[in-house]
């Protein structure tokens, strides 16, 4: 949930604030721009926008890397959570395709265990003996 009580926008999670995520979801439309690239992505639970400036020093790279992020294709988009005409959407630093599916599996065991362990805390030592 956002708040602004210092005119910044925090969002949290579980009572924690979120400073940077990682999102991992499909492409569903792409739309490039000369000086940025805007995704939406649907991650499951819901379609988010992702915008992610281009760098114009490094340009062949990024026209390269886009290559791969195209419709259809499941990506990984780490970067930093805002809201803009009462949208959220998701200022990316790093888009990358996923090519193996172990990766999207293990995404969504690290939320779930993330989630847990900020709504139930750390797992208690377990108890020593076999008796």
């Amino acid at each position: 949930a956002p708040s602004a009580a210092s005119g910044e926008q925090t969002f949290t999670v579980d009572g924690q604030e979120l400073h940077q995520v990682t999102v991992i979801g499909l492409i569903l439309s792409a739309d490039e721009q000369n000086t940025n690239l805007q995704y939406t992505l649907d991650d499951g639970t819901d379609d988010i926008l992702v915008k992610m400036w281009v760098d114009q020093d490094n340009e062949d790279e990024t026209v390269e890397r886009r290559a791969q992020w195209r419709e259809g294709k499941l990506v990984r988009v780490v970067g930093q959570l805002r809201i803009f005409n009462h949208s959220r959407s998701i200022v990316a630093f790093n888009i990358q395709p996923i090519t193996d599916y172990n990766e999207y599996t293990l995404h969504f065991i690290e939320v779930i265990h993330s989630h847990l362990r900020l709504t139930k805390g750390k797992p208690a030592a377990p108890v020593g003996g076999t008796g």
